[in-house]
Parts: C-alpha cells; sequence; structure tokens
C-alpha cells in the first residue's frame, strides 16, 4: 500500500501500524422530543433521559417560564392595527421581546432557500429538519401544520388591512415561529432560540406554467394543507426564509418563579409580563 513511499525515498515500507489516521469529527447521536406546541424542543446526547441533575432541570425549566411569560404578555395585548390580540406567531412581537428582555445575545442571522414537492406536515418536517439543521428521523411533527395555520393567519389579517408587503405597516403583520432548543450534550446543557420568517409566495415557477397550476403557490396554504394523493403535483417550488439565532442566558429569578405560574401571585413574575408587554409595537 506504501510501497510509493519505498520507490520515492527509498528504504523499508513504514509499518501500517505507524501511518496516523487523519481524525475526523463524527457526530454523536441524538434524540428529540417537542412540547405539544412545537416551540419547545429537548435534544439529547443520552438515549435515556430520568434522571437529569438540579443544575439540567432548572436550566429547562427557565425556558418555560420565559416562554409562558411571552406568550401571556403577546395573547393580552392588543395589536393596533387589527384591534385584535397579537399572536404568538407574530415575527416582530416576538422578537421584539427577545431583545427588550435582556436575556438573548443574537449569534447569527442567515437567510436561505427551502425547497420542497411535499405538502402538509410532509413538507412541515422537511422544513424543520432543513432550518433547524436536524435530522428527525421517523418523528412525526403534526405541529407543523399548526404553526403554518398561524403564520398564514398573519398574512390574511395583513390583506383584510390592505397592507402592501414591504411598507412600514408590514411589520405588524409579519408571519414568524419561535424555538427554544434545550441541548444536553454530554451532560452539558445549552439552550438556544431560534426565530423564523417565511416569504410565503415561491418565485414563478415554469414548471407549475405548463401543468396549469398557479404558478405563485403560498407556502402558508400547501403547509396547512391535509396531505392527501397527489396535492403538491410534483412541482418543486422554493421559498425564501430568514433565520436569527439567540443564546439563552436567563437571570436566577426565573427559575424561583416557575411555582408562581400556576398560582399568579409573583410581583417579579408580573413585572416581566408587563415589561414584555410593553415592548410589543404599539
Amino acid at each position: 500500500m506504501f510501497s510509493w513511499l519505498k520507490r520515492w525515498f527509498g528504504g523499508p515500507e513504514p509499518s501500517a501500524s505507524k501511518v496516523q489516521q487523519a481524525s475526523v469529527y463524527q457526530p454523536l447521536p441524538k434524540y428529540y422530543m417537542f412540547n405539544e406546541t412545537g416551540n419547545i424542543m429537548l435534544c439529547t446526547s443520552e438515549k435515556n433521559i430520568s434522571g437529569f441533575d438540579e443544575d439540567i432541570k432548572n436550566s429547562f425549566i427557565d425556558v418555560t417560564v420565559f416562554f409562558s411569560a411571552m406568550s401571556k404578555a403577546i395573547h393580552t395585548t392588543q395589536n393596533p392595527k387589527t384591534n385584535k390580540p397579537y399572536s404568538i406567531y407574530n415575527y416582530q412581537a416576538v422578537k421584539s421581546i427577545l431583545l427588550s428582555s435582556g436575556m438573548f445575545v443574537e449569534v447569527n442571522v442567515e437567510e436561505g432557500v427551502f425547497r420542497s414537492e411535499k405538502v402538509g406536515e410532509s413538507m412541515g418536517k422537511e422544513f424543520l429538519q432543513h432550518v433547524l439543521n436536524r435530522n428527525f428521523g421517523d418523528v412525526h411533527l403534526p405541529f407543523s401544520r399548526a404553526m403554518f395555520n398561524g403564520m398564514r393567519y398573519q398574512q390574511q389579517l395583513a390583506r383584510h388591512a390592505n397592507v402592501a408587503l414591504g411598507s412600514n405597516e408590514a411589520m405588524y403583520f409579519r408571519g414568524g415561529s419561535i424555538f427554544f432548543i434545550c441541548e444536553i450534550l454530554m451532560g452539558i446543557p445549552q439552550t438556544t432560540a431560534v426565530l423564523i420568517s417565511i416569504e410565503p409566495d415561491s418565485a414563478k415557477n415554469q414548471e407549475a406554467i405548463k401543468k396549469g397550476l398557479n404558478e405563485v403557490e403560498s407556502m402558508f396554504d400547501l403547509g396547512a394543507k391535509q396531505e392527501c394523493g397527489d396535492d403538491g403535483h410534483g412541482i418543486t417550488r422554493s421559498w425564501i426564509f430568514k433565520k436569527r439565532s439567540y443564546l439563552f442566558t436567563p437571570p436566577k429569578f426565573l427559575f424561583k418563579n416557575s411555582a408562581h405560574l400556576v398560582r399568579g401571585d409573583s410581583a417579579e413574575w408580573d413585572g416581566l409580563v408587563e415589561k414584555f408587554q410593553q415592548s410589543l409595537p404599539h
């Protein structure tokens, strides 16, 4: 195998045992779980996760407390352009709270293109694997249809209000979705947040035009569909998305307030919700 070394340099061929193999990064196998709405994802390199130590439990409780406070603030604050409460699928509302909270450090912003010929839950799974850079294997992600429905509703509100895309008022209607990723890698916990938004209308698709179909199909409409038959017509469509990633650095008082989620008798908890409410666009 190494005879060429002998030919070029002379002397005996080197022993195969002395030849150092180049190190190759081998990612650990990972296991995933989502909460009911899909907004909180637990990722671990351990197959058996019963027996978390207290530090790991506390770090994930922080995420639950923050998400609950954020959800309450959003759903109890009126969007001035619709006279209806904001939605957790309103991109600007979620982004405003993340930035004003002082608990998130933005580490990356990227724009990409997602392509798919599927619809419904299958397309939702493809999309989430793409933007979250994960492989969920055989796991079903039924919450993805609710995600597309929620973002589609934001788009419908903009149309009813006759708001043009790209206008200053469009920020009040932009659809988006937030994911809190709680990871345990070799026993070390880390939490990041990923906020995504989608340009729902694909570019003109010549393949669709030839088949007499709508060449500009909303990703929200396709993603919210029930899967039955050849709904996608075998056409690969493309959509642009934006992704912002944040590192979560919570203060210690979040964990202390976990017990007050039910009782609602904490001044710090109420102050956190009020702070989030004030950060929303008015």
